[in-house]
Parts: C-alpha cells; sequence; structure tokens
C-alpha cells in the first residue's frame, strides 16, 4: 500500500523477495500467458470459433503486452538506476551486509540468525561490510 516504499519514504521491511518482486514474477506469468494464448489464436485463426473471438484476442493480446511491456520497463530502470547497489548484486550474485538489512531486512534476520542454510553473512553488526552469498539452493 506505500507503493514498495517510494510514498512513504522509506523501505518497506521484506524477506527474500519483496512484494514488487512477486508482483513483477506474477504479472510475467499471468500475463505472459494470455500474450501467448492470444497470440497463438491470432496467428491460427482456425482455432477462433467466431470474429468476435478473434476481435477479443487482439485487445487481450494488445492490452497484455503493453501492461508487461511497461512493468519491464520499470522493472529495468529499479535493477540499474533506479535503487543504488542493486544492479552490482544482480551482476554478481552478492551483496553487502548494509545493503540486505536496508533492502531485505527480514532475509537479514534470517541469515544472522542461522534460519537460513544456503547463506552465510560474514559480516558483524556494525563492522565493515563484508560480501555474502545469497540465499539460494545450490
Amino acid at each position: 500500500m506505500s507503493g514498495g516504499g517510494f510514498l512513504v519514504g522509506k523501505h518497506v521491511d521484506s524477506g527474500y523477495f519483496n512484494g514488487g518482486e512477486k508482483i513483477w514474477f506474477w504479472l510475467t506469468v499471468l500475463g505472459g500467458g494470455v500474450i501467448v494464448v492470444s497470440g497463438l489464436i491470432l496467428d491460427f485463426p482456425i482455432l477462433a470459433y467466431s470474429r468476435e473471438t478473434l476481435e477479443l484476442s487482439h485487445v487481450l493480446h494488445t492490452i497484455s503486452a503493453m501492461i508487461v511491456l511497461a512493468v519491464a520497463l520499470g522493472h529495468i530502470y529499479m535493477g540499474t538506476v533506479g535503487v543504488e547497489g542493486a544492479y552490482e548484486a544482480m551482476a554478481t550474485g552478492y551483496c553487502d551486509a548494509n545493503w540486505a538489512k536496508e533492502h531485505h531486512d527480514y532475509w537479514y534476520q534470517d541469515m544472522i540468525s542461522g534460519k537460513d542454510p544456503h547463506a552465510s553473512v560474514e559480516a558483524e553488526e556494525g563492522s565493515q561490510p563484508q560480501r555474502e552469498q545469497p540465499a539460494t539452493p545450490g
């Protein structure tokens, strides 16, 4: 409700994935599904039983593609210049303890308490930030 913290001026508490990342995932899955199904109907009109089905496919295909594209551009902006340190974390797969604590505080607490077996925190509270491994299996 606070726009990912942008409307209130502070980061929203989050785990490994924040609300925006979850919304982006589901938008990609559901919007992409609509684009694929409507695109198949448009490519193979024999699948459409009526002109209305083709018209509806055009509308759904266009609207879904525009929404996914607009959110993708926002996602690219946020991942490159919108959030300091986000691009480095994506490019290297690592982030420092201060960044994790500021942007994904529930995940950070799980790491320092030992609840997350796939990650380790090398930095102590108040010490110089160290690189830490992300919480991904493997």
